[in-house]
């Protein structure tokens, strides 16, 4: 990427990364999907399809840290990918992500949505770092995170650091906690109703498992918003890199009730696992039209893929 380049030359980009979608699940690929997605349906016909495509691997976390560094994931702080968010981010010092090559080239940068790359934070009462094998009581979270995002590239960010499948269940702003340490709480692992822990963790007593991906979307708008915000205010013609993660399809499965005016619960007919696939094209319509309304569709290329590829589901199996 130039550094120099036109402003013409730098289309917004807008990355969104799904968790655990397989070719199978999107009929621009399996004539006989079972499940209507018109959004992303629309992106493939109106744009490139790659019918040649592969990961680096089978599993979340190895396959991220490629897709941001262009690394093999035994390139980075562990072989097989940092699962921890504590004990250090799998990007070392001197690897390049997309953050950092978008930046380069003068783009605004964010990432939202599920991490799973690592960071650093510190223990409580001392300036050591946690480890990896430390117990999360002992993480002190009213302190900003270390090698996190804003040091690999990213001007902004909000994450949920494992998606919904891990602790800590909360969110990150910028590498700080959103809401207050002393009210986490250790989750024991079941199902309450809207919200569902698969492992026993630490998190806020309002974390909402079903909730997660419309907030992850009114961030991602947000960023987009503020984007033409800063440009009302003179500070130049500057593109910006949107890195969406979505928590979906990746269990516990808790599709949202709607998205704008979109059923999304119960609306695919199959499984829960197929509800949030129409959560994503949801989501995917949504910030198309956000794009689309405020004039940037024409100016932004829009990436949609997965991390690992799908699952196999019995019961969808079952129904063909």
């Amino acid at each position: 990427l130039d550094s120099v380049a036109l402003g013409g030359e730098r289309p917004n980009i807008v990355f969104i990364l799904t968790d655990d979608v397989g070719v199978g699940d999107l009929r621009s690929y399996n004539a006989d999907g079972k499940v209507a997605l018109p959004a992303i349906d629309k992106l493939a016909s109106e744009g490139i399809r790659f019918t040649d495509a592969h990961t680096t691997a089978a599993k979340c976390a190895p396959s991220r840290y490629s897709i941001i560094t262009g690394n093999y994931h035994w390139r980075g702080k562990k072989t097989w990918g940092q699962w921890n968010y504590k004990g250090g981010s799998q990007v070392l010092p001197g690897q390049e992500t997309l953050g950092d090559l978008l930046k380069r080239a003068g783009y605004r940068t964010a990432i939202i949505g599920k991490y799973h790359l690592g960071a650093e934070f510190y223990r409580k009462n001392s300036d050591e770092l946690a480890s990896g094998g430390d117990s999360e009581g002992v993480v002190d979270f009213s302190r900003p995170m270390l090698d996190g995002p804003a040091e690999h590239g990213f001007d902004r960010s909000f994450l949920a650091l494992r998606g919904i499948q891990a602790s800590p269940y909360a969110f990150f702003s910028d590498g700080s906690l959103v809401g207050s340490a002393d009210d986490l709480i250790f989750w024991r692992a079941g199902d309450y109703g809207d919200t569902e822990m698969s492992h026993n963790g630490i998190g806020l007593p309002d974390w909402n498992t079903r909730n997660v991906g419309p907030v992850l979307l009114e961030r991602a708008i947000d960023f987009i918003e503020s984007d033409l915000s800063e440009q009302a205010v003179g500070t130049g013609e500057t593109p910006f890199f949107l890195y969406l993660n979505t928590q979906a399809v990746h269990s516990p499965e808790k599709p949202a009730i709607s998205i704008g005016d979109r059923p999304i619960f119960g609306g695919s007919g199959l499984t829960l696992r197929t509800d949030l696939l129409l959560e994503i094209d949801a989501i995917l319509d949504q910030i198309i039209g956000t794009l689309d309304s405020r004039g940037l569709l024409d100016e932004t290329l829009i990436i949609f893929t997965s991390d690992n590829g799908g699952l196999r589901v019995h019961n969808e199996v079952k129904n063909g």
